[in-house]
């Protein structure tokens, strides 16, 4: 697990390199379209380990399917944020995805939120606020994207909590690369 996160932390930023030069020169949801191309037989033969691939272990389609909007609309946004605005900044806005989080997992999950947590989340909207500095100057309406980006980054997380007793990662991912292509 820890090599598979340090790989991500690796691929990720590479990843908005290449779709920062890619969005001269193509629209956002060709860019999306082609990472889910591309992503599908990576994909696929994970999935294939992950427990198989046929029969998908889906549990819940109306889940399936809010989780996989969620996911398409959280990429289609950052990428329009990431052609618009600096790298830095829209990585920068999307670290708010933990607040949203903390504050979907109360709200949707019942999870109780100490006072620790709290104190995390003020910390963390407190440096995404430094960050975005709102009511500067000139305000980007780009940074928008990026937030929404955020927003909807968390709920495809708490989708895929609440779909993680019932359904594998592969069968997730899979489903969701199908709407990013389709």
């Amino acid at each position: 697990g820890i090599l598979f996160l340090l790989l991500a932390t690796t691929v990720f930023p590479v990843q908005d390199v290449i779709i920062k030069s890619l969005s001269d020169t193509f629209a956002v949801h060709q860019i999306v379209f082609l990472r889910g191309l591309f992503a599908l037989p990576i994909v696929a033969i994970f999935a294939h380990f992950d427990g198989g691939i046929f029969p998908l272990r889906v549990a819940s389609w109306a889940l399936q399917i809010l989780r996989a909007s969620s996911a398409f609309s959280s990429y289609l946004l950052y990428y329009m944020a990431l052609a618009t605005l600096g790298l830095a900044e829209t990585a920068a806005i999307t670290f708010a995805t933990p607040i949203f989080v903390t504050l979907f997992a109360m709200l949707f999950l019942g999870e109780k939120i100490g006072a620790f947590r709290w104190l995390a989340v003020a910390l963390g909207l407190a440096g995404v606020l430094v960050i975005v500095r709102p009511g500067a100057g000139v305000f980007e309406p780009a940074a928008l994207l990026a937030l929404t980006a955020a927003v909807t980054y968390a709920g495809s997380i708490i989708f895929t909590r609440k779909l993680g007793k019932s359904s594998n990662g592969g069968s997730m991912t899979l489903i969701t690369l199908c709407l990013f292509i389709f």
